[in-house]
């Protein structure tokens, strides 16, 4: 992710939508954290209990409101738990 924002010249996403077939565990692992503080809303579809465990470890110092629309889980307003962006 934060290669595809260098390449796009995004400081900032305001809404990442994510499908990545079983890949979650990957993406949001221990590194996330520094990306994710960059995003402010984020739609995923998650892919069995170990996406879900990484995407919610991934968002333990985060700061959000949840919801769910069909097979995505989404997270509204994103922001470190700390209060730093």
């Amino acid at each position: 992710v934060p290669d595809l924002m260098a390449a796009g010249g995004f400081p900032r996403i305001d809404v990442l939508k994510v499908d990545i077939e079983g890949a979650e565990a990957e993406v949001f692992g221990p590194a996330a954290a520094g990306w994710l503080r960059h995003v402010r809303h984020l739609a995923i579809e998650l892919h069995g209990p170990d996406c879900e465990r990484a995407v919610a470890a991934a968002l333990a110092g985060f700061r959000y409101r949840a919801s769910t629309s069909g097979e995505l889980n989404v997270y509204h307003d994103l922001a470190p738990a700390g209060g730093a962006a």
